[in-house]
């Protein structure tokens, strides 16, 4: 079955990009279109889509995009959410990451990124930034040290290494023989000691200080 997407944009002449864009691939499948934040909750919850495409800014409701995603994870089958903006800001990166964002890509990137970001915010479960996202979001990021990487445990150290490279909580409590709240107390350690307060945010942080290939020995 194609990847069924629903694209939120204030502006046609955008959405009409996106899903000549989309339309080209036939795993994926444009089911609507909303322009702004109410329409893009109220169809979610009627068409239940596998993706929202999400622009940040649509100025004519009410609801902005961290409040669409926030209330859209407390529903019982929580719709994966890619941002698709403008804005370049690493600091707004973050917020849409924190908010619950499982994707961000920016609007004047390859247009093939477009198709690239539905596919593996569906999935995957670590968040998924296109080239320039990521960029940006180191650049918000540059005031950690690689430093702060010798502050963790051992254990740390290797669910660090492991979340960047795209391991679920799920998998880490298999492969390590702990529970997944485990996993997650470890997670919120090792954000308090390097700094972060996102998955995606400790992701950038372990790639842009070489540790992903670090060997624990090294540690």
């Amino acid at each position: 079955m194609p990847i069924r997407v629903l694209i939120a944009d204030d502006h046609k002449v955008v959405r009409t990009g996106i899903i000549a864009e989309l339309s080209r691939h036939d795993d994926i499948e444009v089911i609507g279109e909303a322009i702004d934040g109410e329409e893009a909750l109220r169809l979610t919850q009627e068409l239940k889509p596998d993706v929202l495409l999400l622009d940040i800014q649509m100025p004519k409701g009410n609801l902005k995009a961290a409040q669409v995603i926030e209330q859209l994870a407390q529903a019982d089958n929580p719709v994966r959410v890619a941002i698709l903006t403008g804005y370049h800001e690493g600091e707004i990166v973050q917020a849409m990451l924190q908010a619950g964002a499982a994707g961000y890509v920016l609007k004047d990137e390859d247009p093939n990124l477009i198709s690239e970001a539905v596919r593996q915010v569906f999935t995957t479960t670590t968040p998924w930034l296109s080239p320039s996202a990521t960029s940006e979001l180191i650049k918000a990021t540059a005031t950690l040290h690689v430093d702060d990487f010798e502050k963790l445990t051992q254990q740390e150290a290797l669910i660090l290494r492991k979340i960047a490279r795209g391991v679920s909580n799920e998998d880490l409590a298999e492969e390590l023989s702990i529970t997944v709240h485990t996993v997650k107390n470890h997670i919120t350690s090792i954000y308090r000691k390097i700094g972060v307060n996102s998955r995606a945010a400790a992701v950038a942080y372990a790639w842009e200080n070489g540790l992903v290939n670090r060997e624990v020995d090294d540690y």
